[in-house]
């Protein structure tokens, strides 16, 4: 069991370190830390950086954590008898 944690964690913090690293790549590059301190509610050293966030780069993020989701959730589903 304390290896499947193991694992559990250490695919959750490469997720959580892919995701900031898909919300500050860009046009318009925005720190990792500034990231961090923009999702923790803070302003972003540059205000655009926060709007860039919150509006375009979070959505986007977001959006393709749940397709990727549903992708393997249906996959899994196939393979079942109906």
């Amino acid at each position: 069991m304390a290896r499947r944690l193991r694992w559990l964690v250490a695919l959750t913090l490469l997720a959580v370190a892919l995701a900031v690293a898909d919300l500050a790549t860009g046009a318009a590059r925005v720190p990792p830390l500034e990231v961090l301190r923009i999702l923790a509610g803070g302003e972003g050293a540059r205000p655009v950086w926060t709007s860039i966030v919150w509006e375009f780069r979070l959505p986007r993020t977001l959006t393709a954590g749940l397709a990727g989701a549903s992708l393997e959730d249906f996959s899994g589903r196939a393979d079942a008898p109906i």
